[in-house]
């Protein structure tokens, strides 16, 4: 039967051959000879020696008087110009089977070139071993082409056709002489086609031989077993592999029942089943695959696990035109893999599982994965037990217990994670069965080759006990066991933290030291247990007499200390009162009213020190003073306190006199588009025309203003003439210009601010577009959902908002990324230092980069030199303001200024002067 096979294997590579198509595997096994090695080998192969050359010639009488008639005829030929070989391949491209095997004119030309010295040495009188050479040469490239015999040679008759007249012109000797010359020219073409019919023959023979070997060579080294059967499972053939499976010899298989030489069971199958199914798999040529047996010899018991794949075979024996079915016999191909490494992974695995649940159980850590592609979630047995969730239950995101609180931060924390890859590590809460518990969730992505994240795998671990006892070690060490205040460790880190803030955002820091007075009295009298019951007592007090963000701590006895940041100086005395009232109320103690009273000493960061020890000394100072003041009040450490209290009591009640008599007058400044040369709006700046003092700057009364409440009426007196301003402008000088109005704290958080500006705009009649309103970012940090509904407020009007003294907040960029702003300006601090302060010009250059990034106008404030200008401009900054530009200005100069700028028709530099400063 193996004969049978390959005999047919033979006669298919015979046919291939003869059609010329080209197997790239026997490139592969034979290795790419040249056109010369080739030659060699087939003059080799064929036995074409000197009397072989002889011999043949002579069978077809080829003798000297046929050389002599062609070398007549070579002569007559070559004073005839006749493009014989163009002719040639003419003809072969006339045909799609020929025109499709030279695909370019290189080749044509290469190929014409070959067959014109082919025809000019047909008839030159040359016929030796060179000349034999040169015909193999020519029919292994035609070969190589792909052309087959029956084309070449009709082609070649082409030839002949086309000679036989030009002969017949040409040649001289009468009729007996053209005879005889056709004659030889015959001979010595047939003499030419019999080396073209060798090569085409050994090329066909060479083909069944690499067949053969090719076919054998991947046979013999496919890694899993193949055996090929008879109908009645005899063995026909068995590659290496299934020999080594079993460690048996070809000679012990070959010839020999399947059964005889191997044992297959499957478990829970009858012991005849394989028979059975592989007889049938033979006779209807079907398939079977991943069939999982017991492989080994009859006799053994066990053996290796085996996948076994069955398919149903056919050998044709027929000839071509045979019958349909005749001369093929059915047969089956077995293939069989060794599964013995993978049991042995598969049981490892099962294993590591095992004890990989185990350990988690131990250890109580749980383990996840999500498909996100198929949003599948899988949990181990112990993520079900830390989440309260029962097994029976589908896990789910939403089946997680997740703490309302921790709900966001969790839910922002993985989106992070999906967005840029950020590591998932989060600690947050959960609420099984109503108890709330730690957890701490980790998570890594796995990505593609895009970097999209195609699944996530993670851990939790129940933390609970571990953050009990983080908090209690962390309460010991920080907080004061009688009170539950900071103690003085914890008050120190805070001090140093808070100077920071205050340096950095350049902004106060006040100290407030406190002393209870005669506090030694009580514990004398009545004992140290009412002494402590009385300072938790005071420390109540204390903490409900400041802002929950206020730090109130306990240094030791009865000496407390109190930080208050971003609380302006003349707030610090309401809050000291406010304190000293607090604790001046009776106390009722162990069924006895008490009363004591405190003495505060106050130091301000930066004036009164700059440090922590410092700033603790100089407030510990001024609690001394108020002591020896007679106990129960405050002092400052600054000196000079009353003055300025004075001060600051008189422009109150001036402020409400100036709003009356309308002595508040408004300020203009431009702004510059850097692109246009355009100015494009003007910010409308307050001030104070005081009839004996002259022009007040807003910074000597805008904070009394907001702490008194009148900036909200003054507020409103500013936007509504800005406002009328920016109509005029437009009357007057037929200029659109925007007008641009700063907020105050207590204007934005007012409930109806939208439909107060909306009743202003509607008065005014400006539209809504030529309004900006600017906000300072501390402003709106506080509430931030409620900020964001205020400003959407602000946007369905049609007013844009801008953020003022950006950089000098605490906005986060995922704030500012949800605040609907439009513009974003700089504050002068940071403009100041540019280009001479690296990190300024660094943040500079940051701000300017981040708001194009976001779609964002951007504005520099405080443009003071050409240096500043020209930064500016090179780092593409939207617009300035400054006096570079132009200063605030009152409302007539500012027309006079903007007309003139309009009229002049040019671009302002600051450098090239284009227009002068005011």
């Amino acid at each position: 039967m193996r004969v049978r096979v390959e005999n047919k294997l033979r006669k298919q590579a015979s046919k291939q051959a003869s059609k010329l198509v080209s197997y790239p595997w026997l490139s592969w096994v034979h290795g790419m000879k040249s056109v010369q090695g080739l030659v060699s080998s087939l003059v080799h192969s064929l036995g074409l020696d000197e009397a072989s050359i002889s011999n043949r010639k002579a069978f077809l009488q080829f003798g000297r008087d046929d050389i002599e008639r062609l070398k007549r005829l070579h002569r007559a030929l070559e004073e005839l110009d006749h493009p014989f070989a163009e002719d040639f391949y003419e003809h072969l491209l006339q045909f799609e089977e020929t025109r499709s095997l030279i695909p370019d004119t290189a080749t044509l030309q290469r190929l014409q070139a070959s067959q014109t010295a082919y025809f000019d040495t047909l008839t030159a009188g040359d016929y030796g071993e060179r000349y034999v050479h040169h015909r193999l040469k020519v029919g292994i490239v035609h070969q190589r082409i792909g052309l087959d015999p029956t084309w070449y040679l009709g082609a070649y008759a082409h030839y002949l056709v086309g000679l036989l007249p030009t002969i017949h012109q040409r040649l001289e000797g009468g009729h007996g002489e053209l005879i005889a010359t056709l004659q030889s020219l015959i001979k010595i073409v047939l003499f030419d086609m019999s080396l073209a019919i060798d090569t085409y023959n050994h090329a066909s023979k060479q083909t069944i031989l690499a067949l053969k070997r090719y076919t054998e060579l991947v046979f013999a080294h496919i890694p899993d077993g193949l055996v090929v059967l008879s109908t009645d499972l005899t063995i026909l053939s068995a590659n290496r592999a299934f020999l080594r499976q079993l460690d048996l010899d070809p000679e012990q298989v070959h010839g020999q029942p399947l059964l005889s030489v191997v044992r297959l069971e499957q478990e829970f199958a009858p012991p005849d089943s394989f028979i059975d199914l592989a007889k049938a798999t033979a006779l209807d040529h079907s398939v079977h695959q991943d069939l999982i047996y017991r492989l080994g010899k009859p006799g053994d018991t066990g053996g290796k696990p085996v996948s076994v794949t069955l398919t149903g075979i056919v050998h044709e024996e027929g000839e071509e035109g045979e019958g349909e079915g005749e001369g093929e016999e059915a047969g089956l191909l077995v293939i069989i893999k060794d599964l013995t490494e993978w049991e042995r992974q598969e049981r490892a695995l099962r294993e590591s599982q095992a004890m990989l649940i185990r350990a988690q159980a131990v250890a109580g850590i749980g383990s996840w994965s999500w498909d996100l592609a198929e949003n599948h979630l899988s949990w181990s047995a112990e993520t079900y037990r830390i989440f309260g969730v029962t097994t029976s239950q589908a896990p789910s995101c939403g089946a997680v217990p997740v703490h309302s609180e921790d709900l966001s931060m969790v839910t922002d924390a993985w989106r992070k994670t999906l967005e840029d890859g950020t590591p998932y590590n989060v600690d947050y809460r959960i609420v099984p069965g109503g108890e709330t518990r730690w957890v701490n969730v980790r998570a890594e992505l796995e990505v593609d080759a895009d970097g999209v994240p195609l699944r996530a795998v993670g851990t939790v671990l129940d933390i609970t006990d571990r953050k009990r006892a983080d908090d209690k070690i962390q309460h010991l060490a920080f907080y004061d066991s009688l009170t539950n205040l900071p103690n003085r460790a914890l008050c120190l880190d805070r001090l140093q933290q808070a100077i920071s803030a205050a340096e950095r955002h350049r902004e106060t820091l006040s100290v407030l030291f406190i002393d209870l007075d005669l506090f030694k009295h009580i514990n004398d009298s009545l004992g140290h247990a009412t002494g402590d019951r009385l300072l938790q007592a005071v420390a109540t007090r204390l903490r409900g007499s400041v802002r929950r963000v206020d730090t109130v701590a306990r240094l030791g006895g009865d000496e407390f200390v109190v930080l208050l940041q971003e609380v302006r100086e003349d707030t610090v005395t309401a809050i000291a009162e406010k304190i000293l009232a607090a604790l001046h109320r009776p106390y009722f103690v162990d069924d006895q009213t008490l009363h004591v009273t405190c003495s505060i000493g106050i130091a301000l960061y930066p004036r009164d020190g700059e440090d922590t020890q410092a700033l603790l000394r100089n407030a510990d100072a001024a609690m001394y003073r108020a002591k020896a003041k007679g106990r129960n009040n405050a002092q400052f450490y600054t000196k000079d306190l009353n003055r300025k209290a004075r001060e600051r009591l008189q422009i109150q009640e001036e402020m409400y006199v100036a709003l009356e008599r309308q002595q508040f007058v408004l300020h203009y400044q431009p702004q510059l588009d850097l692109q246009s040369g355009h100015i494009t709006a003007l910010e409308a700046l307050v001030r104070w025309q005081h009839p004996e003092h002259g022009l007040i700057a807003p910074d000597r009364f805008i904070s009394v203003a907001e702490e008194t409440g009148l900036i909200v009426p003054l507020g409103e007196w500013v936007i509504r003439q800005a406002c009328l301003f920016s109509r005029q402008l437009e009357a007057t000088l037929g200029h659109p210009i925007k007008i641009a109005v700063n907020l105050s704290a207590r204007q934005f958080w007012q409930s109806d601010l939208a439909e107060r500006l909306a009743g202003i705009l509607q008065q005014t009649g400006l539209a809504p577009a030529r309004l900006e309103i600017e906000i300072t970012e501390s402003m709106i940090m506080h509430q931030v959902d409620q900020a964001i509904l205020t400003m959407c407020q602000i946007n369905a009007l049609g007013v844009s908002l801008v953020i003022d003294d950006f950089g000098t907040g605490f906005s986060s960029l995922n704030h500012l990324k949800r605040f609907p702003v439009q513009v974003l300006k700089i504050d002068k601090s940071f403009v100041s230092g540019v280009p001479g302060n690296a990190d300024d010009t660094s943040i500079v250059a940051a701000t300017i980069g981040l708001a194009h990034n976001m779609g964002l106008k951007i504005v520099a404030e405080g443009i003071e030199t050409d240096a500043q200008l020209a930064f500016m401009r090179e780092h593409r900054c939207d617009e300035i303001q400054g006096y570079l530009f132009a200063r605030p200005m009152a409302r007539s100069e500012t027309l006079s200024f903007i007309g003139s700028y309009i009229e002049a028709g040019t671009r302002w530099d600051g450098a090239s002067g284009l227009l002068s400063r005011p």
